[in-house]
């Protein structure tokens, strides 16, 4: 019996950067996706849905994409010994040359770093941090994706949590109780995302390099998927319960139930078709969120988490 497989709608076009880059942010949508609500998040949870606001959460959407991006081009060598992470890493095929590498990934740089610098000096540092994370994490010499314990530490630190900072700190908010809550929350999401891929990945990395997974071992991997899972939902249901974090977020929580509920039965993968559709959904309930803003909200919920802070 044949086994139906997802193609790529970029499969036809010629096998040029571009291409590659295209399908990278297809393939990559859940991920850069997640950033962007993040940030979304934070803006909607301080009313600032201005355009200062969009450029910024549009400008956090491209370097992560360039970072999957970044990302997929330095593990294409690992992931063609798999023949599923090789159909899904758009950069595992014949070589680009070097050149057109560096000249499309300057141009991009400069486009991510002209949005930051609209936020001044402390923009311009966000983005020099993000970009030095990108390449230590997937680039040699340090790829830090390999180094066990600092793969994870930088998942729970960049994927969810920095962007939802960013979009507190450079938009000139003031930090409250509630952001510090979200944000945990963030971390947990971000490590439990990860340690669920490192056991999915588990084979093709022990074949090629080190991972938190690989070193802790499949079985006390998947129980700390659990662990930390169950923890992110308990904070989360905690937090919609006592109002730290409005209730008007609930479906955001919804949408990524799916995956909860794989985690908890220790399971890294899943349909990506599903993971994509429920990123998807998120993300456009974020950004009805900030069509809906029409005035500052971080007083209201500052008065209604007065008692817990």
């Amino acid at each position: 019996m044949s086994t139906w497989r997802w193609t790529s709608p970029f499969a036809g076009l010629p096998d040029g950067l571009c291409r590659r880059l295209a399908a990278s942010a297809l393939h990559r949508s859940d991920a850069w996706g997640v950033a962007m609500i993040s940030c979304g998040i934070a803006l909607w949870l301080h009313g600032n849905a201005s355009l200062d606001g969009l450029i910024l959460v549009t400008t956090i959407g491209i370097a992560y994409w360039f970072g999957y991006a970044v990302n997929d081009y330095f593990d294409a060598p690992d992931d063609a010994l798999d023949e599923r992470d090789g159909h899904r890493n758009p950069f595992v095929g014949p070589p680009i040359p070097a050149h057109i590498v560096r000249v499309c990934a300057i141009l991009i740089v400069a486009l991510i770093c002209a949005g930051f610098a609209r936020f001044g000096a402390a923009g311009l540092a966000a983005f020099s941090l993000a970009l030095l994370v990108v390449f230590a994490y997937s680039a040699p010499p340090a790829r830090l994706k390999h180094r066990p314990g600092w793969d994870v530490a930088t998942h729970a630190l960049f994927v969810q949590t920095y962007p939802f900072a960013l979009g507190v700190v450079l938009m000139d908010a003031s930090w409250q109780f509630a952001d510090t809550y979200i944000a945990g929350t963030c971390l947990l999401a971000s490590m439990s995302g990860q340690v669920a891929q490192q056991i999915r990945d588990i084979e093709v990395d022990a074949r090629t390099g080190s991972t938190f997974v690989t070193a802790l071992g499949e079985r006390r991997g998947k129980q700390t998927l659990v662990a930390i899972t169950v923890l992110l939902g308990v904070v989360v249901v905690l937090g919609l319960v006592v109002g730290v974090i409005p209730r008007v977020l609930a479906p955001l929580a919804v949408a990524f139930l799916p995956a909860f509920v794989a985690r908890v039965r220790g399971v890294g993968a899943r349909s990506q078709h599903l993971q994509a559709a429920c990123s998807a959904f998120a993300l456009l309930y974020a950004i009805y969120l900030l069509l809906r803003v029409s005035a500052p909200l971080s007083a209201p919920v500052a008065t209604a988490i007065g008692g817990i802070s």
